[in-house]
């Protein structure tokens, strides 16, 4: 139950604001690229998550590119997150899939930007008052193809 779409338990939707996806997301691509994601837990200790990779002989980052969609090169994505090393480290993915990437550490950053997306990929929590589903919703009219 908690690897699906908009599963919150009880005591995760009290401690703030979110919509559930997180575990949906990384279960996804794990499962993607052929990688097991497991959950231990205990009451009142809490959890553990584990994603078992399998050693490979290939340079690094190989099976990545091999398996990142064919849509991907020459896809132009805004990437919006306001934490730095998550913004750097989905930047460089995505960029070594062919992507092209703008990225922005706010939201007053993503609107300041001129430009027409294909993607545009938030993290729900920006700081400032402003959620990602605020970003896109206003952002949204901008991009090159509309895809909801």
């Amino acid at each position: 139950m908690i690897f699906e779409e908009y599963a919150r338990l009880d005591r995760g939707a009290a401690a703030g604001a979110g919509a559930g996806l997180g575990l949906a997301i990384a279960d996804r691509i794990c499962r993607a690229l052929g990688h097991a994601l497991k959950v231990r837990s205990r009451v009142g200790q809490g959890s553990v998550f584990s994603i078992t990779l399998t050693r490979t002989a290939s340079e690094p980052g190989a099976a990545a590119r091999a398996r990142a969609p064919a849509l991907a090169g020459g896809l132009k994505v805004l990437c919006v997150d306001d934490d730095p090393a998550v913004l750097e480290s989905m930047a460089a993915l995505m960029r070594r899939w062919g992507m092209e990437v703008t990225a922005a550490a706010s939201a007053a950053q993503a609107y300041a930007l001129d430009g027409a997306w294909d993607v545009v990929l938030a993290d729900y929590h920006l700081g400032g008052g402003v959620s990602g589903l605020d970003l896109l919703r206003e952002l949204g009219g901008r991009a090159a193809r509309a895809r909801w």
